[in-house]
């Protein structure tokens, strides 16, 4: 996957869960939704019912385009997707 299509690939949402997988410990959809609410206060109650089964499916986009791979029952970030951290840095 080249620079390019990295880039239009990469979203809020993806940068936020690639950021909770790389702080270690996540195991599901859930634990990324606990993590992501601890960070995002202002969400509201429907956002936040909704959390989980968002941050699942995220996981998955991010195992398909091979930026996280499971790692002793925990996703990890692949070098894939920390070149992709690095890109949306270089963006800001």
């Amino acid at each position: 996957m080249d620079d390019a299509t990295i880039r239009r690939y990469l979203s809020e949402s993806r940068l936020i869960v690639l950021d909770i997988v790389h702080g270690g410990g996540a195991r599901d959809g859930d634990d990324v939704a606990r993590v992501w609410a601890e960070r995002r206060t202002a969400l509201t109650s429907a956002h936040m019912r909704r959390l989980p089964r968002v941050a699942g499916q995220i996981l998955w986009q991010l195992a398909s385009m091979q930026w996280i791979e499971r790692s002793d029952g925990e996703w990890a970030v692949t070098g894939r997707g920390l070149h992709a951290r690095d890109l949306a840095s270089a963006l800001v």
